[in-house]
């Protein structure tokens, strides 16, 4: 019996060596694969662009994202107010700037927020199967029937508006994807020898889960997130638009869309550049998910 948890040891230990190796590797080859990527670079680089001065450029600004100024009130674009200024006399171009930290911390909050509700169920769900997988993936389609954005609007009308209750309503929807995802994963690697290993030498579920089966299948739901991105970005500004999502005076996107939207036809900047910021911060993310995708995987390419 020593001599059999011995074997199973080191046939753990070697399978694990071998896994760090691989692991190792397929992250050198996948950044060298996204290096070439000149699209996703470019969309990574306009990201990275965006953050800093959506929370570097408002030190330097000389109005405040909310400082009145009656006297100027729907300006067009000058040197003075690059974007315009609104009906209250504010900077377009620092709300814009400020506005860039509520959209992208929202976008990013909540996709992190349903990676983390996904992997905790895929994992049980995966790891347990049987009949309790029967159950749980019906109750996975009874909610992924309903569209993400109805979810997130009937959530935010029962939690109230605010930063935390629009990061749950838009995170909610996206669950279901990635426990399907993750659950797909699972089954695939459930029969590999250093799993096997793993419960030979007494190792808990908990270990055996997040030690060894989640790093062999994250790299899939880490590209379905970063995708989830610019759609969880797309419905913040969509519940903003609606009143639901981040409340005035607080400048984001879709609030500004939303503020905007009465004027538009007279003073198209007011919902001009809101709309362009969305437009382009989606299109990056994409862009850098596209080619995380192709990194990862080239055969899903073209």
């Amino acid at each position: 019996m020593r001599k059999f948890r011995k074997a199973a040891n080191n046939s753990y230990m070697a399978a694990m060596n071998s896994g760090h190796e691989r692991s190792q590797s397929l992250f050198s080859q996948v950044a060298g694969r996204l290096k070439e990527n000149r699209g996703a670079m470019a969309g990574l680089i306009i990201i990275i662009l965006i953050l800093i001065a959506s929370f570097l450029g408002p030190l330097f600004c000389t109005y405040g994202y909310n400082e009145m100024n009656m006297s100027q009130r729907f300006m067009a674009p000058c040197l003075k107010h690059l974007f315009g200024t609104d009906g209250y006399g504010r900077d377009i171009f620092v709300r814009i700037l400020y506005g860039g930290r509520y959209s992208l911390l929202l976008g990013l909050s909540g996709a992190l927020v349903s990676l983390l509700l996904g992997i905790v169920l895929g994992l049980v769900d995966g790891y347990i199967g049987g009949a309790f997988d029967t159950v749980f993936m019906r109750i996975m389609d009874i909610w992924s029937a309903i569209p993400g954005t109805l979810l997130s609007i009937i959530i935010s009308t029962v939690l109230g508006s605010g930063f935390g209750n629009t990061i749950i309503a838009l995170a909610i929807g996206s669950v279901p994807l990635t426990v399907r995802l993750l659950r797909g994963q699972i089954l695939s690697v459930r029969k590999e020898e250093y799993l096997e290993a793993a419960a030979s030498i007494n190792a808990s579920a908990t270990r055996i889960m997040f030690k060894h089966i989640l790093p062999n299948v994250i790299s899939p739901v880490i590209v379905s997130t970063t995708m989830n991105v610019g759609a969880i970005i797309t419905a913040a500004a969509a519940l903003s638009y609606l009143g639901l999502g981040i409340q005035p005076p607080n400048p984001e996107w879709g609030a500004m869309l939303s503020a905007g939207k009465t004027y538009a036809t007279i003073y198209p900047w007011l919902v001009l550049f809101p709309g362009c910021a969305i437009a382009i911060i989606v299109l990056c993310v994409n862009l850098f998910g596209d080619g995380l995708r192709d990194a990862i995987d080239p055969k899903m390419k073209n």
